[in-house]
């Protein structure tokens, strides 16, 4: 698809309509669409880390806030012991931003079919849930080492810094929405070279007496 004007405008209006309906969406109904994917959340945080076990639910008193319940497996000196209840969260549309410009960018891509870009879409379910494993498992699991790591300096305790702080530490200096742009773009890129490579195929075939 060329890049004319009339489809840079075209570009330009998808993207406007695709954030407003995204953030609207996220705004209103954003505990609900994330409710479902927090037994995953919670499962990678268990594997990024093993401080401690990691439950996670909506807020019963603020249901824009994401709870992360972490109980120790084991004793962290001069932090906690074993069996301890620790507490972190996030809240529900600061969380979701990622995925907002994730989907605005696969909506308003230039595609020449409809049903490419449904194609672009169903492919982006799982991406989508890779960049949520990629961010919010450790935007808390970050928050609660950004704790310990607080407690051990104050107490001259030598603990090392484990690397999820430092992805942590970039998702929050603009990371998750590099990352975002990223996977959106190849995504959008691997649609287009697959339809590509599949018009080349036919016209191959077609030729062939």
């Amino acid at each position: 698809m060329k890049l004319t004007k009339a489809a840079l405008c075209g570009i330009s209006r998808r993207l406007i309509l695709a954030w407003l309906f995204l953030s609207i969406l996220v705004l209103f109904q954003g505990d609900r669409l994330i409710r479902p994917v927090l037994p995953f959340v919670s499962s990678v945080i268990e594997f990024i880390q093993a401080d401690y076990r990691a439950t996670l639910k909506i807020s019963d008193n603020q249901p824009d806030l994401i709870q992360l319940q972490a109980t120790t497996r084991r004793i962290i000196p001069s932090i906690t012991g074993s069996g301890a209840m620790l507490t972190a969260g996030a809240h529900v549309s600061h969380t979701l931003v990622p995925l907002v410009l994730f989907f605005t960018v696969l909506l308003a891509w230039p595609l020449d079919k409809t049903q490419h870009r449904l194609i672009l879409l169903i492919l982006g379910i799982p991406i989508s849930l890779i960049l949520v494993a990629l961010t919010l498992p450790f935007q808390l699991a970050g928050s609660l080492e950004n704790m310990f790591q607080g407690y051990a300096q104050q107490y001259s305790v030598n603990r090392e810094k484990p690397l999820l702080l430092s992805w942590m530490l970039f998702l929050e200096m603009g990371g998750r929405w590099l990352l975002a742009l990223v996977l959106a773009i190849s995504s959008c890129i691997l649609v287009q070279s697959l339809r590509s490579k599949q018009k080349y195929t036919k016209k191959k075939i077609v030729k062939v007496p």
